[in-house]
């Protein structure tokens, strides 16, 4: 075939067929080198730079995409996932300030955007040149799916432990009181122990676990502390019950429990019953802001379980149970002095004395609390400064737990470095009733508070025995009324720094480290007019109790972290290693022998000191520091005896 010949023949056609390709808005050139043989050098030129740019259309030319992603506050989020549909494995992870870059195919029209706690976001895309501003709002639902270890935080679908996360929100849903009762009712597997003795005791010491006991019951005074009781975090710190328990509900930001071996493997031994992480709300971006929040209480004693006997019917019960001694064939005491007393007793109930002693000691406890927050920053340097106050009244009287706590937190971000500090001073003033509401609960309903002046006496009734002497049934309101008191106050400062660095998207390396001091002072003072010192000697009558700790410790470590998703797969490996110290340094003051009548003196430390030293007769040179109140306000029931010099013991360690 004469190709040339054929060529020229077609050229002839081709000015019609371009004219139509054009008006129909079609590629000539496609068209040409599909169809025609175009051996013109030039022609031919062009339609391989037309053939290569669709090859590369069809191979997906690929764009690049810059932009940040923020939260609902204009922070940015680091470490937030970006894909697209179909993706197959290939994403980006947005750096420390939250910016990200990602080459995508060009037919690519939409990014989706996730992130831990936050709600999945599909961004429509088209314009490279244009930088992306992404802004994620939080999903209450998906901290479910989160799991918060204080170490690290992943997602609960690749966490193979048993654990437990709760948002403020449902904490607060069922009740203000504190966040552990609150964990008691949302979790069944977070057990808080009833305590009867203790009742309503605002002061108590909660004796709680997770899942059940351990260890060996009862080996709290041997170790100092409940060794059934769990591990506590607060912002990936270790901590103490007692801060656990006093801490605001309006601070708590979440709270997950850790439960099996799986989920506390990375705190070693010392979570072997449990871990409860709690993290705090972390201060929010943009211009200075104020909250406050305020919780209001009220509880009294529900009385209606103590079903107890009246007069009449505990008569009948101590003289059938053999109280006073054996009955003769129709039932009456044989013995003459136990019959008498009985006799006494019987008038008395006949007389309607039926004394109801169980509300004496009780009131209506009141419970009020406080909590401002002032916040602000920008995307580099936040802030937040805190305080709030908390008084708890007990339903007992003379109960009471007053909480003053100072928080300010601080974080910086530059380039790949993170820094957190956190500084909490917290006061505690502490008052415990002198006399226990079991005393009440014991005393008979056939003895009388007041005598015929309304004034409350001591002694109620005397019982002599030919076994044990003289017995005295002394009034519960006697002791309730003298000017004996428990109370104790604790000051504790603490501040907490962590740096973090992320030299790539997928490594994190975190220190931390933690400085606790702290001072306690608790004073117990029983007058001699109590009840327990009546056949107690004169000049024996009356104690005096202070201890003073002064404790310090220190926590630090060092976490390395690593995550990285390939296709289906997830990579995770964390390394961390910690170093901690405690030490503590207890004295402890006893005097005993105070005399009802004297007047009121002031005393001093000097002067107390100078009763130390003489009675544990140190040098003056090594003489000991006896850690008391500057100047003690004594009354006249609590002054010593002119002719007694107090019995003082000292230990130091």
């Amino acid at each position: 075939m004469n190709l040339k010949k054929h060529s020229n023949c077609l050229s002839q056609a081709i000015p019609p067929i371009k004219s139509w390709l054009h008006g129909n808005k079609l590629n000539y050139l496609a068209l040409a080198v599909s169809v025609f043989p175009i051996a013109s050098p030039q022609i031919h030129a062009a339609t391989e730079n037309n053939l290569n740019q669709t090859v590369q259309s069809a191979q997906s030319d690929k764009v690049t995409y810059q932009g940040v992603v923020i939260d609902e506050n204009g922070n940015p989020l680091p470490g937030v996932n970006i894909t697209y549909k179909n993706a197959h494995g290939v994403g980006v992870i947005t750096d420390i300030d939250g910016k990200f870059t990602f080459a995508i195919p060009s037919n690519i029209h939409s990014l989706i955007f996730s992130y831990v706690g936050m709600k999945t976001q599909t961004v429509r895309v088209s314009n490279p040149s244009e930088k992306l501003k992404v802004r994620l709002e939080p999903d209450a639902v998906s901290l479910q799916e989160t799991v918060i270890t204080g170490i690290y935080t992943r997602k609960a679908e690749s966490f193979t432990g048993s654990m437990a996360t709760y948002s403020e929100k449902e904490l607060k849903t069922v009740g203000n009181q504190n966040v552990l009762q609150s964990l008691k009712v949302l979790d069944p597997s977070f057990i808080i122990l009833e305590n009867n003795l203790a009742g309503s005791d605002p002061n108590a010491t909660m004796n709680l676990n997770i899942g059940g006991n351990t260890n060996i019951v009862g080996l709290e005074t041997e170790y100092s502390t409940n060794p059934n009781q769990p591990l506590f975090i607060l912002d990936g710190f270790e901590t103490t019950l007692s801060t656990i328990t006093d801490l605001s509900m309006d601070r708590v930001a979440s709270i997950t429990i850790l439960k099996d071996a799986s989920s506390t493997a990375i705190y070693g031994s010392k979570a072997a019953n449990g871990v409860v992480v709690v993290e705090t709300k972390k201060p929010e971006a943009g211009r200075l802001k104020f909250n406050y929040n305020g919780n209001f209480g009220i509880e009294w004693a529900d009385l209606t379980d103590y079903n107890l006997m009246n007069s009449s019917e505990k008569l009948e019960y101590e003289r059938l149970a053999g109280y006073y001694g054996s009955l003769d064939s129709n039932g009456n005491i044989i013995d003459e002095y136990y019959r008498s007393l009985y006799n006494l007793r019987l008038l008395r109930s006949k007389q309607g004395i039926d004394s109801y002693w169980l509300n004496e000691p009780l009131q209506t406890g009141f419970t009020q609390s406080h909590n401002i927050f002032a916040e602000g920053g920008d995307a580099a340097f936040r802030y937040g400064v805190g305080m709030t106050y908390t008084q708890t009244n007990g339903a007992m009287k003379n109960s009471s737990r007053d909480i003053l706590n100072g928080n300010v937190q601080l974080t910086y971000r530059i380039d790949k470095f993170a820094f957190t500090n956190q500084t909490n001073i917290t006061n505690t003033d502490v008052e415990n009733p002198t006399v226990s509401f079991s005393k009440f609960a014991q005393t008979n309903p056939f003895y009388d508070k007041y005598n015929e002046y309304g004034e409350v006496e001591q002694v109620m009734e005397e019982i002599i025995s030919a076994t044990s002497g003289t017995q005295y049934i002394t009034n519960p309101l006697w002791d309730f009324n003298q000017s004996s008191y428990d109370k104790s106050n604790q000051l504790t400062f603490v501040n907490n720094f962590q740096i973090e660095y992320r030299p790539i998207s997928e490594l994190r390396i975190r220190g931390k480290f933690g400085l606790t001091v702290g001072r306690y002072n608790a004073q117990v003072f029983k007058s001699p007019e109590m009840s327990e010192f009546l056949t107690t000697e004169v000049l024996k009558k009356g104690s005096y109790n202070e201890s003073n700790t002064k404790s310090s410790s220190y926590d630090g470590s060092l976490d390395v972290s690593y995550g990285k998703t390939f296709g289906k797969h997830t990579v995770n490996a964390i390394g961390s290693m910690q170093i901690s110290e405690n030490q503590s340094n207890l004295s402890i003051f006893q005097a005993i022998g105070y005399s009802a009548t004297c007047s009121r003196i002031r005393t001093s430390q000097t002067d107390i000191q100078k009763a130390v030293n003489q009675v544990l007769r140190f040098p003056e040179s090594d003489m000991p520091a006896i850690m008391l109140t500057s100047t003690t306000d004594i009354s006249c029931a609590t002054c010593w005896t002119s002719t007694f010099v107090p019995t003082v013991r000292l230990y130091m360690e």
